[in-house]
Order: C-alpha cells, then sequence, then structure tokens
C-alpha cells in the first residue's frame, strides 16, 4: 500500500494516496515512516488537525521520524510557538540525514525567525537551508553554464565590459 501511495502522490492524486498510507499505517503499526508520510500529505492538504496526530503518532513510535518532526514543527508555527518550532527544526536540520530534508529545516528555522522580527537569525537560518540546497548536484548543473560564461569574460575582457555584454544579451532574448 506504501508503494501504491507514493505512486498516488507522484500522479498528483493526494487524497487517493492518502487511502493508501493509511492502509499501509494500519498494517505495520509500529513502523513509524507511514504515519510520517501521512503527516507530511495531510498537511500540504491543508488538514492541519490529521497532519498534527499523524505527526505525534510517528513520533510516538519513532522519535526521529524526520517528516514527523518536520510537521509537528510547523503545526507550533501554526499555533503561534516560535520559538518551540524553531527549536525542534534547528534539531532536525542537524540531524537530518537527506539535503532536502536539512534545507527545509533551516527555512523553518528562518521562517520563525522572521515571525518574531529576529532578522539577523532568520538571514543566516535561510542561508543555511540554500546553502545546503547550492551544494547539491542539481544545482550545480543550473549554474554551471551560465557561470563559466560570466567568469570566462571576467577574465578575458574584465568584470565591467563582461557584466554590460551579459546584461545587453539577457534583454535580447
Amino acid at each position: 500500500h506504501y508503494d501504491l501511495g507514493d505512486v498516488m502522490v507522484r500522479a498528483g492524486e493526494a487524497e487517493a494516496a492518502v487511502q493508501h498510507f493509511e492502509r499501509a499505517a494500519e498494517l505495520a503499526p509500529g513502523e513509524a515512516l507511514y504515519p510520517g508520510r501521512l503527516s507530511a500529505l495531510t498537511w500540504r492538504l491543508r488538514r492541519r488537525g490529521e497532519a498534527t496526530g499523524w505527526a505525534q503518532r510517528a513520533l510516538g513510535i519513532d522519535p526521529k521520524q524526520e517528516m514527523g518532526r518536520l510537521t509537528l514543527a510547523r503545526s507550533l508555527m501554526a499555533a503561534g510557538e516560535f520559538d518551540a518550532a524553531a527549536r525542534l527544526a534547528g534539531e532536525l536540520a542537524g540531524e537530518a540525514r537527506g539535503k532536502a530534508m536539512v534545507a527545509r529545516a533551516h527555512h523553518l528555522v528562518g521562517e520563525a525567525r522572521d515571525k518574531q522580527e529576529r532578522w539577523d537569525e532568520a538571514f543566516d537560518a535561510h542561508a543555511a537551508g540554500n546553502d545546503v540546497l547550492v551544494d547539491t548536484p542539481a544545482a550545480a548543473h543550473a549554474l554551471r553554464t551560465p557561470l563559466e560564461g560570466m567568469l570566462a569574460g571576467f577574465v578575458g575582457e574584465g568584470a565591467a565590459e563582461a557584466l554590460a555584454r551579459w546584461g545587453a544579451a539577457r534583454y535580447e532574448d
């Protein structure tokens, strides 16, 4: 059922995916992945109370379940508990395995600090999230061609001339 739910998510059928993930959670009540995934999916569907419940269930099985932790931090944000949300998201940023989850957690810390008007901390958190994402093969590939061309111009003709030429070329597109 989990695999079918995953296929449904990729096909844009979120409601059908929820049903498959719920069935997977019923069949394997000791597995934290299913309620964790349900917490993220129901949050996306704007079913906040349900999402929080799934997050709590996932964390009751495995306190380190990443999707459950992120959803719970989002729930705390929605409730105006910005320090608690930032603390939980900050812990997740330091412990998460995947770069996308680390970046999401850093950005959630940034959002919490934005709400508190703690601008320097917000900037630092958002920058940390961006740094994680820039350090991925997809980002490197997307940035390589324009940057290589610009840098070659800097070396060959000077920065001012290269920037003027590059800017003019952008307006021609």
